[in-house]
């Protein structure tokens, strides 16, 4: 598939819940979330008729959200079934790892997992998430690496004034492992706009002052990340900058909310509603050109930094897969 700029968008994310069982602050909030009606939730097989319409065209790479996946019901049978659809290359998912046991009975069926981890304090992750324990990730980490999971990931998310002291932390666990570490820069969406995140430089200061000058990685993830390492570390550390960095001219993604919504860009409502298309009897034709419609409309980049411009997501995190 390519957009009007030409680009192939070869990527989907997926989520297949909008509920999550933590309340992370930059997320959503701790009450009053008006979630989507069951009934309006994209059922397994309309999951997997979507994915199987997108990779016949061009779709490679899907990538598995929420809110957080491991919480919507019989999430057991729907992995296997996009594991086993035809001209998916990765099968990924991104997950906070409460449910760790959940996570690692199903971990074989992905390439690659992602937890989300914004610290390694107690207190501090019961502060941030308001709910969370924070043995539930740390012991699936352990577990994915003692199963030889060749692609692990950690995603925290650096906030001024909550976690900068413990950047050099994080560091010390891509250099004692094998696990990528990837700092995501703070989304102004939704809750996200009530925190401030720290820069790429104000990071690499910090982690230079401690390991020395870092060493650029031609590793790509199927995103946006940009890699380097230190010398001496097993593992590697990422940058995902959205804001301070536009990466939008190498975009290769689009999403699909759990409702179906296809939103083309993370940072705008814009899209089309191929759940109401799909409930309704649509054709598989139609939707591929509901899809096509959707990409030459899909926006040249997110203008994160313009506050004014028409059009702009509303919604928190947790509602658009993240």
């Amino acid at each position: 598939m390519k957009d009007q700029y030409n680009r192939i968008i070869d990527y989907l994310r997926i989520s297949i819940t909008d509920k999550c069982n933590l309340r992370c602050q930059y997320c959503m909030p701790e009450e009053g979330m008006a979630y989507i009606p069951h009934q309006n939730i994209l059922r397994f097989e309309e999951i997997t008729r979507l994915v199987e319409i997108f990779t016949g065209m061009g779709v490679r790479k899907l990538k598995i959200t929420g809110g957080e996946p491991f919480v919507r019901r019989g999430v057991e049978d729907l992995i296997p079934m996009l594991y086993e659809i035809q001209g998916i290359d990765q099968l990924t998912i991104t997950t906070n790892g409460i449910k760790d046991d959940l996570l690692l009975s199903l971990s074989k069926y992905f390439s690659g997992i992602n937890i989300s981890l914004d610290t390694l304090d107690q207190d501090k992750y019961k502060e941030i998430t308001r709910y969370g324990e924070l043995h539930h990730p740390l012991r699936a980490l352990e577990k994915l690496l003692e199963q030889g999971h060749k692609n692990v990931k950690i995603n925290m998310v650096p906030i001024r004034g909550f976690n900068e002291d413990e950047l050099i932390d994080f560091a010390y666990i891509a250099k004692e492992s094998p696990l990528k570490i990837r700092f995501i820069e703070l989304m102004p969406i939704g809750c996200g706009k009530d925190f401030q995140g720290l820069s790429e430089n104000e990071i690499l200061t910090t982690l230079n002052s401690e390991f020395g000058e870092p060493i650029p990685m031609a590793y790509r993830s199927n995103g946006p990340a940009t890699y380097f390492t230190y010398p001496g570390f097993q593992g590697a550390l990422g940058f995902i900058r959205g804001v301070d960095h536009h990466f939008c001219h190498q975009c290769n993604r689009v999403r699909l909310t759990a409702e179906g919504f296809l939103k083309t860009c993370l940072g705008f409502s814009k899209g089309i509603d191929l759940g109401n298309l799909i409930k309704n009897g649509a054709k598989d034709w139609e939707i591929e050109k509901a899809i096509e419609k959707a990409l030459q409309e899909k926006p040249l980049e997110n203008q994160f930094d313009n506050f004014i411009v028409e059009g702009k997501e509303i919604k928190n995190m947790n509602q658009i897969g993240g």
